[in-house]
Parts: structure tokens; C-alpha cells; sequence
């Protein structure tokens, strides 16, 4: 169960790594920022790249909380349109963007570090979609022979350059175009693998 402490350890991390960077930010700023004791953190996370792998999954936790709710009695188009908008909303955060950075910085001084954070985010994300695929598909609506695979196919149409001019500091586009983009994703794939028989949204 989350307390109060682990909140407030994971938001001071967050915006100190955001800020400072890895290797800038130390346990006893993050535990000054949120009014813990350094020996608070430890009983919590241990290190402090348990701590930063902790912030990525608490990330990836907003983005995987739609596909909790889905099922086989949801339409599918309905879900995907819902995931994509809430997935580009959270990933084009300046904090999210922050984080990304500071993610791709470090990945090549902590070889180990990269695999855990990829399983603790992007990898959560994918499994969870692909097993949403899995339940549509059983019922016939879909024509799907490597679920992880199209998951990952969904994920790379919705953000690609969305998300690397997001990286780069350019203008996000507004609401209206991000929708319209989010809708031609989502049908798009769903024309890719609909099954022949099927008529109308999965």
C-alpha cells in the first residue's frame, strides 16, 4: 500500500532528478524536499536507482490504468481512442519529457539500468495492451497472430513524431489536431487487423 511518504519521497525525486539530474541529485536533497529522513527513503526503496525505477512505474502506472478497465463488453475502437489520448497527454508533460531525457542520458552509464526501467514502463505498457488484444481477439472481431507485436505497432503509430518533437522542445499540436490524430491511429490499426467478417467497431 502507497503512504503519504512514499508519495511525497517519489514527487521530490521526480522533480530533483528532473532538475538536477542522476547523478546531480542525492538521497539527502530528495529527503530534505520531502520532509522524510534519509534513513526513510532507504526503508522504502533501498537505493537510489531503486527510487528513480520507482518513478518510472509510477508513470507508467497512469498510463496503463485504462487498460485495466478494458473488456471484451467495451468497444475496443472506444478504448484504444480513449488510451492514445490519455497516453499523449501524459507522455508530453514537461515532467514526463523531463523524465524521458534524463532516462536516455543515463541509459549508457548504467547498463543495468535501461532493462529494468524498459520492464518497469514501456514493457508494462505493451503487455497490458497486447493482453487487451488477446481478449478481442478471441471473440473474432480480430485477426491477430503476435499480440506483443501489435501492441507495440499501436504504441509506435500513436507517439512517433509526436513525441520526438515533443523530446526536441517544438510547439505540441493543439487539441483538435492531437484527437484527429489519435482517431486515424486507432482505425488504422484496427483496419490492419479486423477480421473479414466483421462488420463495424470491434
Amino acid at each position: 500500500m502507497t503512504t503519504k511518504k512514499h508519495r511525497a519521497i517519489v514527487a521530490a525525486a521526480a522533480e530533483m532528478f528532473a532538475a538536477h539530474g542522476y547523478e546531480g541529485t542525492g538521497l539527502d536533497h530528495i529527503a530534505e524536499t520531502a520532509g522524510v529522513s534519509k534513513q526513510t527513503i532507504y526503508n522504502y526503496f533501498g537505493t537510489k536507482e531503486a527510487l528513480f525505477r520507482a518513478i518510472v512505474m509510477e508513470l507508467a502506472g497512469e498510463l496503463t490504468a485504462l487498460l485495466e478497465f478494458g473488456s471484451e463488453a467495451r468497444e475496443f475502437r472506444s478504448v484504444l481512442i480513449e488510451l492514445g489520448e490519455r497516453c499523449l497527454e501524459v507522455s508530453s508533460r514537461p515532467s514526463s519529457l523531463a523524465l524521458h531525457r534524463l532516462i536516455v542520458s543515463v541509459a549508457p552509464r548504467f547498463p543495468d539500468l535501461g532493462p529494468a526501467i524498459y520492464s518497469a514502463g514501456a514493457a508494462r505498457m505493451i503487455d497490458g495492451l497486447a493482453r487487451l488484444i488477446a481478449q478481442h481477439a478471441r471473440t473474432g472481431k480480430l485477426v491477430v497472430t503476435n499480440n506483443v507485436e501489435a501492441a507495440e505497432q499501436f504504441f509506435g503509430m500513436l507517439t512517433g513524431f509526436h513525441h520526438f518533437r515533443a523530446i526536441l522542445g517544438l510547439p505540441s499540436p493543439d487539441a483538435a489536431k492531437q484527437h484527429r490524430h489519435v482517431v486515424r491511429t486507432v482505425d488504422a490499426f484496427l483496419r490492419l487487423y479486423r477480421s473479414p467478417t466483421t462488420t463495424g467497431a470491434p
